[in-house]
């Protein structure tokens, strides 16, 4: 349950710690056995293992799973190691500058991840969750524009992608704008976000009037 973390004073790492459930909770618990990386060095996606990949870029994806399997045991030392690794085997891949921006922002080195999250989406301009963890960045960094800028982009490149939706909520909720965070965690709940409804339980008792007049 979210509502804790919404109510506390630290409410800028909040979001940082909830954004990466998508990543870490999700990539390493259920995808890292069936991931295989893209030829485009865009995020990781389904292939068969009988499809060809370079050379450079199979190396990297398995720095990267090493990295992903180091950070699950709370490795951090090592992940980075193996992420910075997957980025020297093949400086096209996206994901290794994507994954290792989430350790360092979890590690509080707010600078040198977003510029790992910059290369990201150099590479790759039409992955949302880059554009909304490099948000998450600028939220730390106290740029409320620029993060609001991403989120929307994130939102504009995938409509029906709650986590965007949720994480531009979370944003607007630190920024004190309360009806636009109830209007993106009630969308986010339509598109089943699974931590939009502890958000909304926080707005219960905001005014419908107020909520119409937005409308």
């Amino acid at each position: 349950m979210i509502l804790p973390l919404l109510k506390s004073k630290d409410m800028k790492r909040a979001i940082f710690i909830l954004a990466n459930v998508l990543i870490v909770g999700g990539v390493v618990a259920q995808e890292i056995a069936s991931i295989t990386p893209s030829n485009s060095g865009n995020k990781f996606v389904k292939k068969t293992f009988s499809q060809q990949f370079s050379t450079d870029e199979a190396i990297a994806y398995e720095y990267v799973k090493t990295g992903m399997l180091r950070e699950g045991e709370k490795d951090y030392k090592g992940a980075y190691s193996s992420y910075s690794q997957a980025i020297q085997a093949s400086p096209n891949y996206a994901v290794a500058f994507e994954r290792r921006g989430l350790l360092l922002a979890n590690m509080l080195k707010y600078i040198e991840a977003l510029d790992d999250f910059n290369k990201a989406i150099a590479l790759n301009q039409n992955e949302p969750d880059f554009y909304i963890f490099r948000a998450n960045v600028y939220v730390e960094l106290n740029n409320y524009k620029r993060a609001l800028n991403d989120f929307n982009k994130a939102v504009e490149l995938r409509s029906d992608y709650g986590a965007a939706y949720y994480y531009r909520g979370m944003a607007k909720f630190i920024y004190q704008d309360e009806i636009g965070s109830y209007i993106d965690f009630r969308e986010a709940f339509n598109l089943n976000h699974p931590h939009s409804a502890d958000a909304l339980e926080y707005f219960g008792l905001i005014p419908t009037k107020r909520l119409q007049q937005q409308e």
